[in-house]
């Protein structure tokens, strides 16, 4: 698959996860991957401040995955963060869970432009990423 050059953000503490999503991205030729590790990382590079500033080195993405198995919520939080400022309302965001299953704090802030992957299932994320491709087309 030839993809658009999105620049996907991945908001993930879990080493092991971002080393096999890296290598999976690759494998099917998406152009790159940045990684914010929480969600301040995540806000300042989503803001373009600080090291982030240099946007042709930190482009802003255009797809987010959030790791909705982290312990401290952060993946709700960017969210919340990304729906309330305009130039990001829009993005779509793929949230990673165990068995395609959010709890119910999470499902409640989903929206048409969320989707949900098994976190051990990278081909439905594949799926996820050509749809938005897919959609970008459309509206374009």
């Amino acid at each position: 698959m030839n993809w658009p050059h999105h620049i996907l953000a991945v908001v993930q503490s879990d080493l092991q996860m971002i080393f096999a999503l890296r290598r999976f991205l690759e494998s099917i030729g998406f152009p790159s991957l940045s990684v914010a590790r929480n969600e301040q990382e995540a806000v300042l590079y989503l803001r373009g401040v600080g090291v982030y500033e240099n946007r042709m080195k930190y482009p802003a993405p255009s797809i987010l995955v959030l790791d909705s198995d982290s312990r401290d919520g952060c993946d709700l939080e960017v969210l919340a963060w990304v729906r309330t400022h305009p130039g990001y309302a829009d993005v779509p965001v793929i949230f990673l869970c165990r068995d395609n299953n959010l709890n119910l704090r999470a499902t409640s802030a989903l929206d048409n432009h969320c989707f949900l992957v098994d976190r051990a299932n990278f081909k439905e994320l594949a799926d996820a990423l050509q749809v938005v491709s897919q959609r970008e087309v459309i509206e374009a």
